[in-house]
């Protein structure tokens, strides 16, 4: 064999124990991930407010008409003669 194939066989051998390496490492990370996805307050010891978004819910919409709009007005109804006790 060629020195030159030697090394090269080598250099490929490590980077293949280092994929592998990474390969093991990720597949723990994802195990641990699916894990932790599936717990919820139900089944699990965590509190309701740890479960995160909900999905078929969407979040709530602001009222239209901006800032203020829909608040009710204060004082006396429209229209109506301002007659007060005496």
């Amino acid at each position: 064999m060629v020195p030159a194939q030697a090394e090269l066989i080598a250099e490929l051998r490590a980077t293949v124990t280092e994929q592998a390496r990474q390969i093991a490492e990720l597949t723990a990370t994802v195990a641990d991930l699916e894990r932790k996805a599936s717990r919820n307050s139900r089944n699990s010891s965590l509190s309701p407010s740890s479960d995160g978004v909900i999905p078929a819910r969407k979040p709530p919409e602001p009222l239209a008409g901006g800032s203020g709009a829909g608040k009710k007005k204060h004082g006396k109804q429209t229209g109506v003669d301002g007659v007060t006790l005496t």
